[in-house]
């Protein structure tokens, strides 16, 4: 069909694969089979849970250390493409770095500094969104403090028979606030 086609000629490859179902294989099956595909399968399971990623390439060292210098180049360029767009561009350049800087047959040299690497960032995000929740938690719970010394307030000053909107002007309540409050 295509191959006879002028626009292509004889330039149009014939591709063979094999589909595999990642699925059907279990986590010790994976680490058994202690192969390129195998690694980079075990990997892509976890990638969505850093932690559960660091341990599982630590688990990994002795199947990275055994693959062949053009396989373990094949496994650091996946991780740096696949792996590490998940970081920060700053974190990214750093994680790059101690993988650029791996050898093969040397694998526990480039994991454990990469594992602690994104530990830290992962502890650091952890306590910035905790000091952001705090911040938010504290903002809305000073507005809605506020709001309910402006309705005491309101109150009183009912009570003592001023005017609605003279109340409104000086609590800052809106009308409909202050007939709720009525």
């Amino acid at each position: 069909m295509l191959h006879d086609a002028p626009i292509f000629g004889e330039n149009v490859l014939n591709f063979k694969y094999i589909l595999l179902d990642v699925r059907s294989y279990d986590e010790n099956d994976l680490l058994e089979i202690s192969n390129l595909i195998a690694s980079i399968f075990y990997i892509d399971r976890s990638t969505k849970n850093m932690k559960e990623m660091v341990d599982r390439l630590k688990r990994l060292t002795e199947t990275l250390n055994k693959l062949s210098n053009k396989e373990f180049g094949l496994f650091t360029n996946w991780f740096k493409r696949i792996v590490l767009k998940r970081f920060p561009d700053k974190k990214r350049k750093e994680l790059e770095d101690i993988i650029n800087q791996a050898k093969p047959k040397e694998a526990e040299k480039m994991i454990s500094p990469l594992g602690e690497s994104i530990e830290r960032h992962l502890r650091k995000a952890e306590e910035e969104g905790i000091e952001k929740g705090m911040e938010k938690g504290m903002e809305k719970g000073m507005e809605e403090g506020a709001k309910e010394k402006a309705v005491e307030v309101a109150k009183k000053l009912l009570q003592m028979g001023m005017p609605i909107d003279k109340v409104a002007e000086i609590t800052g309540l809106s009308q409909e606030e202050m007939k709720e409050i009525k």
